[in-house]
């Protein structure tokens, strides 16, 4: 019995591993979601005080858009580059590719993804 034992990982030692195996996943979507956020989240951020300004807004106004702005920019961020990775992936597009498929693959993506997400949230 104890080389049966020995030879087979316990129900506890498989239970394990895959929890161990399930927090990496979540914990590699979490770290992807924030990588491909941050540049929508500044982009945005950025950028947006531009029109805000221009629209008559004082810096407190300003201040206010820019933060109420600041979900929905990291949400919207992380679905694009969810939905970007998994086009890119589709296509078959690198690094390497030329970059008229780069800028295929990345309109079909904003086309699909982030325009849709844009128009729901702010219609």
């Amino acid at each position: 019995m104890d080389e049966f034992s020995e030879e087979n990982p316990s129900l506890e030692k498989i239970i394990e591993d895959l929890q161990e195996e399930k927090t990496k996943k979540v914990k590699t979507f979490a770290k992807k979601f924030t990588v491909d956020s941050l540049p929508q989240f500044i982009g945005g951020t950025a950028l947006g005080i531009i029109p805000d300004y221009l629209a008559g807004l004082t810096w407190v106004g300003v201040l206010a858009s820019r933060l109420i702005a600041l979900p929905t920019n990291y949400f919207i961020g992380g679905i694009y580059g969810w939905c970007r990775e998994k086009i890119f992936k589709y296509t078959g597009t690198n690094t390497e590719s030329s970059t008229l498929r780069k800028c295929a693959a990345e309109m079909l993506c904003y086309e699909t993804a982030q325009l849709p997400l844009y128009s729901y949230v702010f219609s």
